[in-house]
């Protein structure tokens, strides 16, 4: 994904040879300003995609074409959205002030699952490869769910008071890293 407007150069991008030529992937985008790419592991082939004023989209053939997977989310400004290693159809998205989504159904439909309105912005979120029941989200806190995102927690001992994390990595041997 490219983002720089004043280039005139939004949008997504796919190379097919390691970065020696690229073609532009967004023509049956809702919006091209993307924020987040993600790849089903276990299908290649899908991709999913957040961004402002579309949400969701998802793309079955590579990137090719995009279809918005929305159902019980707005098109507001979503940042990020992440697959889990062991269930395709487990899926987490969030966005500013939109707070965490869940699919259960590999993008069909969503779910809040955080508790009240949120009070600040999603940017990021990873779900540990070792252990998919833990789900980790960058916010104005650190926020961790051991449930597959039923329940969250904040993690924050440690960390910068009032500070806006901007992503988030898990260490694919061990959870709790």
């Amino acid at each position: 994904a490219v983002d720089d407007p004043s280039a005139g150069s939004v949008g997504l991008f796919r190379s097919g040879d390691g970065g020696t030529t690229w073609s532009r992937r967004d023509e049956s985008l809702r919006e091209n300003d993307v924020h987040s790419i993600v790849v089903d592991p276990s299908t290649p082939s899908t991709l999913y995609i957040a961004g402002p004023g579309a949400g969701v989209s998802k793309s079955t053939d590579g990137g090719v074409t995009w279809s918005l997977a929305n159902t019980g989310i707005s098109a507001a400004y979503w940042t990020t959205v992440a697959v889990s290693p062991d269930d395709p159809n487990l899926l987490f998205a969030g966005g500013n002030n939109l707070g965490i989504y869940r699919s259960t159904d590999g993008g069909t439909s969503w779910q809040s699952v955080t508790a009240g309105p949120p009070p600040y912005g999603v940017s990021a979120i990873a779900v540990a490869p070792s252990d998919p029941s833990v789900v980790y989200a960058a916010s104005d806190t650190l926020l961790v769910s051991e449930d597959s995102g039923t329940t969250w927690k904040q993690k924050s001992a440690g960390l910068p008071q009032n500070g806006a994390s901007q992503c988030v990595t898990v260490d694919p041997k061990d959870a709790s890293h």
